[in-house]
């Protein structure tokens, strides 16, 4: 999996609606550029924890493209969609930027949960057994031990035979 990180630091001045309209335009490049794998996009958060200390060195944005290959690379780096958003948005908004890109062979996708309608059903299923036979097994246990607990009573209520 090839990463295609983008920091940014937009200007003080920038409107509020400008900015955002820049992230959902970057959000906009994964179904107008096929080769993307997935794009991540927001502003840095201040407040992400108490006493949080951000490392920004002044950035406030940050992009994460994911991609297949190299390949896929120089398709994003020259497709007229990107173009146009880096003209568009960056450009204006924007006073620095740093990219890196590099290759993660160890990466991995999650897996896609299947979207079928069968699969509801499945996992609801599959949720019903545990849950009946969480249930069944104290139930059986305690009917073991009633039935064991009877069969004492009723052998020492009964006389002996001799």
């Amino acid at each position: 999996m090839l990463y295609h990180i983008v920091l940014l630091r937009v200007r003080d001045d920038a409107a509020p609606p400008a900015t955002q309209a820049m992230m959902d335009a970057i959000h906009g490049l994964s179904t107008q550029i096929p080769c993307i794998v997935s794009v991540a996009v927001g502003a840095q958060d201040n407040q992400m924890y108490p006493n949080y200390r951000p490392r920004t060195a002044g950035y406030t944005h940050a992009l994460i493209v994911a991609l297949e290959s190299a390949a896929d690379l120089q398709v994003y780096a020259h497709h007229p969609t990107h173009l146009s958003v880096v003209d568009t948005y960056i450009k204006p908004l924007a006073d620095a930027v740093l990219a890196v890109d590099f290759i993660d062979d160890h990466a991995v996708l999650p897996t896609p949960r299947p979207t079928s309608p069968r699969a509801g059903w499945q996992r609801l299923r599959r949720a019903t057994r545990r849950m009946l036979f969480a249930a069944a097994v104290p139930l059986l246990f305690l009917g073991l031990g009633a039935a064991i607990g009877y069969a004492s009573r009723t052998r020492s209520a009964s006389p002996d035979k001799q």
